[in-house]
């Protein structure tokens, strides 16, 4: 699939109305738009944070990793190397994944990407959709730093939101000090091989904290919740189902 670099794009993305409530601002150096019904989790001291909507169905989780000055990514060939073979290498590894699109942006002090994905969670047998968006800026110092920011939620309730995740993905801004120039002078770059190593190690986080939470599709601990009939799940504050209103009474624990 062909990575394009569309500056048109990114304009037409930024100029679509965001409707948040708030500003979240990660480690004193970035923020996104926060729309109603998201937080950052509790335990979010610093990366990875994770933001979860309230009936904790869906999140974002956001990386930072650094390049150092010896692989930095020196231009748009290099970075479209590193997407196609992470894609390749890991996330068509993922059971029965499928791509859906691949598209690179180039805007002014950053270049991004945004991969979307299907893959089927093999332990309760579901489809989960993802949004994986990766943002490179050029610190002065010659070192690049990469957010990865991956939004996730099982296909059924992804439609729901889409929106948001995106918004808050399309959202997000470095406030820190960086260049104009995201490539630079730089050496020939491995930074494909880094690239790689980075998604490895996100698949491993989001593998650790399933097994701590119990080998769920959770994203959290479902004491505190019940899943309807429908397929969506509920706190236990409500006593009706939020997406079909069917009575919590006929329902099922999550």
């Amino acid at each position: 699939m062909r990575f394009l670099f569309a500056t048109i794009a990114t304009i037409c993305l930024m100029a679509e109305a965001v409707n948040a409530e708030t500003i979240a601002e990660l480690a004193g150096e970035a923020h996104l738009p926060m729309p109603d019904g998201w937080t950052v989790g509790a335990d979010s001291a610093g990366y990875p944070f994770q933001v979860i909507n309230d009936d904790e169905t869906a999140e974002l989780l956001i990386f930072k990793s650094a390049i150092s000055t010896d692989e930095t990514v020196s231009n748009e060939n290099e970075l479209r190397m590193a997407v196609d073979l992470m894609i390749n290498d890991v996330i068509l590894t993922l059971p029965e994944a499928k791509l859906l699109t691949n598209t690179g942006y180039f805007d002014n002090n950053r270049a991004s990407f945004v991969v979307e994905f299907s893959s089927r969670d093999t332990l309760v047998t579901e489809w989960i959709s993802h949004r994986l968006k990766g943002v490179l800026y050029r610190h002065p110092d010659g070192h690049q730093m990469l957010f990865t920011l991956w939004a996730r939620a099982p296909a059924k309730e992804y439609p729901f939101y889409k929106d948001q995740l995106r918004q808050m993905q399309d959202g997000f801004v470095y406030l820190g000090e960086s260049e104009p120039d995201i490539f630079g002078a730089a050496p020939p770059s491995r930074w494909y091989l880094i690239a790689t190593l980075l998604l490895l190690v996100a698949f491993m986080v989001y593998a650790f904290r399933r097994k701590r939470a119990g080998e769920t599709i959770a994203f959290s601990d479902e004491a505190h919740f019940w899943r309807c009939e429908c397929g969506r799940l509920n706190h236990e504050q409500y006593e009706s189902c939020r997406r079909c209103g069917r009575n919590r009474s006929q329902q099922t624990t999550a």
